[in-house]
C-alpha cells in the first residue's frame, strides 16, 4: 500500500476529525465501553482544540489512494498529543509510517526522549515500537472514568531513518 504523508493544515481540520471519529467508535471497541468511547469522543466538538492542534503542533496526515488514512501530532518535538488511523487503513503499516516519520523529525532535532500517554488499543503498539510503559493514568471525561498510560522512548543513539 502506498502511504503518502504531508504536514495538515486547517483545511484538513475535517478529515482529522472524522479518522478521530471513526478510529475510537471502530478500533477501540474492545477496550472501552459504549459509556467511555461517547466521553472520550465529545473532544471532536472542541473546535478550539482542534484549530489549536493545527497551529501549535506538528501535525501529519498520511493517505493512501488520495484518501486520509491517518494523522499524528506532536508537540514540542517530544509529546505525541495524538496518533489516528482510520479503521479501514489499521494494521496495514499507516500508524507505523506516521511513528517512523515524527521519531526520524525528532531525532533531527536533536529531541533525548519521546512521550505519549497510550490508550489500551494503542499500549501495544507503542510497546513494539520501543516505548516503555511509565504509568498508569486513571483520567475522568464528561465524568466518565477512563484508563490510559503514559509512556516514553529514549531517543538518545538513534540514528535518522532516510524517510
Amino acid at each position: 500500500m502506498d502511504i503518502n504523508l504531508q504536514q495538515a493544515s486547517r483545511t484538513h481540520i475535517i478529515a482529522l476529525q472524522d479518522i478521530f471519529v471513526k478510529s475510537i467508535s471502530v478500533l477501540c471497541t474492545s477496550d472501552y465501553s459504549p459509556e467511555q468511547r461517547n466521553a472520550w469522543l465529545m473532544g471532536v466538538h472542541n473546535q478550539l482544540r482542534w484549530n489549536a492542534l493545527i497551529a501549535s503542533q506538528y501535525v501529519v496526515m498520511a493517505n493512501c489512494n488520495n484518501q486520509p488514512a491517518g494523522f499524528i501530532s506532536v508537540n514540542y518535538n517530544e509529546y505525541i498529543d495524538m496518533l489516528y488511523v482510520h479503521p479501514d487503513y489499521a494494521h496495514k503499516g499507516v500508524a507505523s509510517s506516521l511513528l517512523n516519520h515524527v521519531i526520524a523529525f525528532a531525532v533531527g532535532n536533536r529531541v533525548e526522549k519521546m512521550a505519549t500517554h497510550a490508550s489500551k488499543t494503542a499500549l501495544p503498539f507503542f510497546q513494539k515500537n520501543g516505548f516503555t510503559m511509565i504509568s498508569v493514568n486513571n483520567v475522568t471525561r464528561y465524568q466518565v472514568p477512563l484508563v490510559n498510560y503514559y509512556m516514553e522512548r529514549k531517543l538518545i543513539g538513534e540514528k535518522l531513518n532516510a524517510d
